[in-house]
């Protein structure tokens, strides 16, 4: 019989979901949230509809909040109600802040967005300097429900990575797609059918992945747009340099222990050594330490950037790592005036100190931001954004707010291809007088008013020029020629995408059932199933009474496990048994698509199966009636209640020694289960009899209630 399944529902689970940090758990959650409510995570248009029934009307819930916000930002005029690009399907490259928004934006616009993401998690600790604009555009998304320190006061920054969490919640619930841990590698175009008389285009555009043979290849595009910063995968986009004066630029992060000493430490918006040389010069005389500016921000980590001269620095390529951390730290140091106590680095994805140098001399920037192919009858816009399209000086604070700038652009450039009523050439001729203000743009240079992704209401004047006849010449690339200087073809043209959603809801589900054995698939190729793990992991995932995965496991005969599995299935719920064949060789996928689709409806139709998608870390955190803890206060009680917690603490983590609380003594150890075995021993021994150990045990419990309860 299935096991008893511990119950949840929507509300609890999107609680949880507002206050997950790491890329892992905001998937993980948010599955788990459409499975309890019946949704398909590939329905992307009816996404949002159906969330949106969570807390619907409940005033004080951070899901209704939530709706509010998007609700209105659905309702603006430019998205028309979601159905100007709702025949485009999109594939974003890079879940960076830009990626992210771009997503936003065309699942806005009605389109079928996937954003693939060659990181599994989001690990940037570098802080972003926010323009106005941008700081209002995210609370209008409800950043504040999800990061309620979002620039409180005078604050203007935030953490990329804290910025990337708020954004992928946002692109979720309205329906996009994210993929973690794929690269793109290339497109391809779409495929001719030859037997026939006349050339038949059966495909439309696609790219392939890594790993190979993702289940992603078989996603058919319309649009593709490169997020992945200045690296730029996406060949076609001819660069110019846009600042030619050296400058080598260091960013740093240092541990951030929020205490009294460390709030008290002024933040730095910006120095320059013009505006303040003897700032400057005396760095030099005490630390050796020349730096052109310096900026220091307080968010997660203690963060800063700062330009050296060149003097004062090797070449990049001859960067000694342990000096260069001494460098960051020492120039730190100084900034602060010696006011942030014990600075230590934070860690960066490898582990290592997070500090970098990077090469500000040469930046650049696209000579246009897109083009657009066509072949067989069916069009390809390709389009560039971030740091792919223009790379910023960090220490300006300006590349997020450009970033985001360019995203709008791009958004409304969708928007004319979406209402086709003007050429491809016209569309990408505006596009580009757009961006030609992009680079000059600044706080002072923005329009005033409500901003949109229409550019009249960012950019004061907007150029009119048309250069259609470089454009069809450098920007179009088409078999056909009646389509460089007319209408393309309607988007409804489009392929359609069904079979390849019906595969990736299945192998969603597969993929989130896995996750607590550690067993990554990505497609429905033999490869990922022949040795019957899979398998077993999915069954044992929701039928722990009919497979033990840990016990089957440890069998080295991948044809035993995969046997065992399949026999057990046809004993339970009558699933014939199919040739083992479909498990080995790739020439039965569809075969083995239907047989495990068998075998997972089984499985749904159990008492409970959403409970079992429920992940470990959420069943023992599982919401219910009681209140949380309180904080512990500040003054006198506070300093009492600390003090009990200390001693506990010194209780459970001291080598040796005694511990004395209410005249009750005894032995101590380095773990509490060690505390719990030095109890046991002290009951034989004629020093502690079972009243003493009885009276420290109730010593332990009013430490726990004094500390808990206040």
């Amino acid at each position: 019989m299935p096991s008893t399944p511990i119950l949840f529902n929507s509300s609890s689970l999107f609680e949880h979901f507002v206050q997950a940090n790491t890329l892992k758990q905001i998937q993980s959650i948010f599955y788990q949230i459409c499975i309890t409510e019946g949704i398909d995570t590939t329905d992307f248009s009816n996404i949002y509809p159906l969330l949106r029934k969570i807390d619907e009307g409940k005033s004080n819930s951070k899901a209704e909040k939530l709706w509010t916000f998007l609700d209105k930002r659905r309702n603006f005029a430019e998205y028309d109600r979601q159905k100007i690009c709702k025949e485009m399907n999109v594939l974003i490259i890079g879940a960076g802040p830009c990626g992210l928004r771009a997503g936003i934006e065309a699942a806005l616009l009605g389109a079928k967005v996937i954003i693939v993401e060659q990181r599994d998690k989001f690990s940037r600790n570098n802080v972003l300097h926010l323009w106005e604009f941008v700081i209002q555009d995210l609370k209008a998304l409800g950043a504040k429900i999800f990061y309620p320190k979002f620039c409180t006061g005078s604050i203007e920054h935030i953490s990329i990575r804290q910025l990337q969490c708020i954004l992928t919640k946002v692109a979720l619930v309205l329906g996009v797609q994210i993929y973690d841990g794929i690269s793109f590698s290339e497109i391809l175009e779409p495929s001719t059918n030859t037997t026939t008389s006349e050339s038949c285009c059966n495909e439309g555009w696609k790219a392939k992945f890594e790993p190979h043979n993702h289940l992603l290849s078989e996603y058919q595009f319309d649009v593709l747009i490169g997020a992945d910063g200045k690296r730029n995968t996406l060949p076609g986009f001819p660069k110019q340099v846009v600042r030619g004066k050296l400058a080598i630029g260091i960013t740093a992060n240092f541990v951030n222990k929020k205490s009294a000493a460390e709030e008290k430490v002024q933040e730095i918006s910006g120095v320059a050594y013009i505006f303040n040389q003897t700032f400057f010069k005396d760095m030099q005389a005490k630390t050796g330490i020349d730096l052109e500016n310096i900026v220091y921000y307080k968010d997660e980590t203690h963060y800063f950037v700062m330009c050296a001269k060149k003097q004062s620095l090797l070449g990049k390529e001859n960067v000694d790592q342990e000096m260069l951390c001494k460098y960051a730290m020492q120039a730190a140091d100084f900034a602060t005036e010696g006011k942030l106590p014990q600075l230590e680095y934070s860690l960066n994805h490898r582990g290592q100190c997070d500090v970098a140098m990077f090469d500000f001399t040469a930046l650049y920037s696209a000579l246009h931001s897109t083009h657009l192919i066509e072949r067989s009858g069916k069009s390809l816009i390709v389009t560039i954004i971030g740091d792919s399209l223009h790379e910023p000086f960090w220490p300006t604070g300006s590349g997020c707010a450009r970033g985001f700038l360019g995203v709008f652009d791009a958004a409304w450039m969708l928007r004319s291809f979406g209402l086709n009523q003007l050429s491809a050439a016209e569309i990408i001729a505006e596009r580009e007088n757009v961006l030609k203000l992009l680079a000059q743009t600044t706080k002072d240079k923005m329009g005033k008013g409500k901003y949109t992704i229409d550019p009249a209401t960012r950019y004061p004047f907007l150029a009119k020029s048309n250069d259609l006849k470089r454009i069809l010449e450098t920007q179009i690339d088409s078999d056909n020629i009646e389509h460089k200087s007319q209408k393309l073809p309607k988007w409804s043209n489009a392929v359609e995408n069904f079979d390849f959603d019906h595969k990736c809801s299945l192998l969603k589900f597969c993929q989130h059932a896995l996750i607590s054995f550690k067993i990554k698939i990505c497609n429905f190729k033999a490869m990922n199933w022949s040795d019957g793990l899979a398998l077993a992991g999915l069954v044992a995932k929701f039928r722990k009474d009919l497979i033990n995965f840990f016990e089957l496991s440890r069998n080295s005969d991948s044809m035993f496990i995969l046997n065992h599995v399949l026999s057990v299935l046809e004993e339970e719920y009558g699933i014939s048994k199919p040739s083992q064949s479909i498990f080995i060789t790739d020439n039965n996928e569809d075969d083995l698509i239907r047989y495990i689709e068998k075998v997972v409806n089984h499985l749904r139709r159990d008492a409970g199966f959403a409970s079992h998608m429920i992940s470990a870390t959420l069943r023992a955190v599982k919401t219910d009636n009681r209140k949380r803890p309180a904080f512990i206060p500040r003054g006198p009680q506070g300093e009492g209640i600390k003090k009990r917690a200390d001693l506990l603490n010194n209780l459970l983590k001291k080598d040796a020694g005694i511990i004395v609380e209410e005249n009750i003594q005894i032995p101590t150890t380095s773990t509490a289960t060690a505390v719990t075995t030095s109890i046991a021993s002290a009951a034989s021994s004629s020093s502690y009899n079972e009243e003493t150990i009885k009276a420290f045990l109730k010593s332990v419990v009013r430490f726990i209630l004094n500390i808990f309860i206040v």
